[in-house]
């Protein structure tokens, strides 16, 4: 959504909206979890 106000100083974008889970992996990989884990957690249909 774009704010209610515009104002020139800035550059507003639309991106576009992530996937469901699409970002799940990196982060957990950043919270520590190793490649096996993250296979684990996909087959067991966790994440």
């Amino acid at each position: 959504l774009l704010p209610p106000g515009r104002q020139s100083a800035f550059d507003y974008r639309m991106d576009p909206v992530p996937r469901v889970g699409e970002h799940t992996e990196s982060i957990l990989q950043s919270l520590g979890r190793s490649a096996e884990d993250i296979a684990a957690l996909r087959a067991a249909k966790a994440i």
